[in-house]
């Protein structure tokens, strides 16, 4: 039998534990709450390459120190309206349905929001109030990322077949160049060059056709790093 006061101290030091992680959670949110509200009065949408990055260093801290659900819904949102008037729909897509992951609850700013990032956000939560119990049938761009997401983990778990599985499937759903550079990636790893050739060509095809840059210098050095490892 466990001694009463042993259980006591160790109630106590689980209670001061949930107090200590409650106090860090809320300095954190108020410091990323802040640094957003920040970037989107003062840099957003006239400096855009500057807001992307202070979001993105915001998003690192909630990763690293922890935020609550709401704040790092708030960043992912705003970075959704950065990537939206950058021109970057798929990547603006993929933070929207991030956001609402995150938190079922976020909803775009009433202010700053364009016709194309409205668009954009209701596009990915087109269907969004269904059940829980629902969750396993969502499609369209919400679906996709959810399977991206599961990709991008089962090639962290070094789960080379379940990745490919995965990306294919979130590419049937909702064609996104960056899945498709994820899918050739894991490929490339799993042997299956000539797979991974064609996807990484078809991610370059769609980068240059959506004036993506950052796809278009992933997916060209990808290209050329398997056409110097497939035989001729």
């Amino acid at each position: 039998m466990i001694p009463r006061v042993p259980r006591a101290l160790a109630a106590l030091l689980v209670l001061s534990l949930a107090l200590l992680s409650s106090a860090a959670f809320a300095l954190e949110d108020k410091a990323v709450s802040g640094t957003v509200q920040e970037v989107m009065t003062e840099d957003y949408p006239g400096s855009l390459g500057p807001a992307k990055k202070k979001l993105q260093d915001a998003l690192a801290l909630c990763v690293k120190k922890g935020c609550s659900a709401s704040v790092k819904a708030e960043v992912y949102v705003a970075l959704g309206m950065v990537a939206s008037q950058l021109g970057q729909a798929d990547e603006a897509k993929t933070n929207f349905a991030a956001a609402v992951k995150v938190s079922p609850s976020a909803k775009l700013p009433s202010s700053g929001v364009t016709p194309s990032i409205k668009s954009q956000w209701d596009e990915v939560n087109k269907g969004g109030d269904k059940d829980d119990d629902d969750e396993p049938a969502v499609g369209g761009v919400q679906g996709a990322v959810k399977l991206a997401l599961e990709a991008l983990k089962a090639d962290q778990d070094g789960n080379l077949d379940v990745c490919i599985a995965k990306d294919k499937e979130s590419l049937k759903l909702e064609e996104m160049p960056r899945t498709r550079l994820h899918l050739a990636s894991c490929e490339s790893r799993a042997g299956k060059l000539v797979d991974a050739l064609k996807n990484a060509q078809r991610a370059l095809e769609i980068g240059i056709k959506k004036r993506d840059a950052g796809v278009m210098k992933v997916a060209r050095q990808r290209v050329k790093e398997l056409l110097d490892r497939i035989p001729h």
